[in-house]
């Protein structure tokens, strides 16, 4: 058969890398596992590095479950991925990913963290972000979990992805006691500049009559969107409409 250049250089795990990643979306993680664990023995770079982070991730949710996991054993897996990118997919935040999701197993919170803070702001890493959003829920660092959590939004993302993070975003509000007036968590200034954004007023006419820059001006609009989970003026005045 005539070598197929892609399949050459992904690696030849790819049909158990698509069944793999669909499984543990349904709650089949004992054959993700076994599907990801055959990616892991693949040759290439690409799917097999992501099916390695899988890999991890799906281990770690089945040890959640009672199941054994040999950590050692997950580590060099995550030690297997890549450290860079990929045809722009930056492959080494897979590796980051994985190796924060074995440093919650092994307790090491700190660690953890200082794993998670490379993620914020990486583009496309809409799951890894999510997933990693959990982690620092879970050890205790609302801050953190809540910056990775906003990496996993936007119409791009698939829905089983931005629903996760909408999730955490959900339970940080939850656990931090936010008010039920979403407009709670906005500082004094932000509260007035959503004040003007309820109103027909272009951003540059706002921008003057707080007497900033519109650069200043679009900086409070984005910790307004990322605070109200909302992606525009439209949805950002829908959620806190008054």
């Amino acid at each position: 058969m005539a070598e197929v250049p892609w399949l050459s250089h992904e690696g030849v795990g790819i049909a158990c890398f698509t069944t793999g990643f669909i499984q543990p979306w349904q709650g089949e993680l004992a054959g993700a596992l076994e599907d990801f664990t055959v990616v892991d023995a693949a040759v290439g770079e690409g799917y097999p590095d992501i099916g390695r982070m899988m890999l991890v991730f799906t281990a770690a949710a089945l040890r959640n479950q009672g199941r054994d996991a040999a950590l050692p054993q997950l580590e060099a897996v995550a030690m297997r991925i890549g450290e860079g990118d990929n045809r722009a997919v930056p492959i080494g935040s897979f590796r980051t990913a994985a190796l924060a999701r074995i440093a919650e197993m092994r307790g090491h919170a700190e660690e953890a963290f200082e794993l998670a803070a490379r993620l914020v702001g990486v583009a496309p890493l809409p799951m890894a972000s999510a997933i990693v959003a959990g982690i620092c829920r879970r050890l205790g660092n609302p801050e953190l979990a809540q910056d990775l959590a906003d990496n996993a939004h936007g119409q791009s993302v698939a829905p089983y992805t931005r629903a996760y993070a909408l999730l955490i975003g959900a339970l940080l509000a939850c656990e931090t006691g936010a008010s039920e007036n979403p407009a709670a968590t906005l500082t004094s200034r932000e509260r007035e500049v959503l004040a003007y954004l309820r109103t027909p007023m272009t951003t540059a006419e706002i921008a003057a009559k707080l007497s900033v820059s519109v650069n200043t001006l679009k900086t409070h609009q984005r910790s307004i969107y990322r605070k109200l989970q909302a992606s525009n003026r439209r949805e950002a005045i829908g959620i806190a409409p008054y």
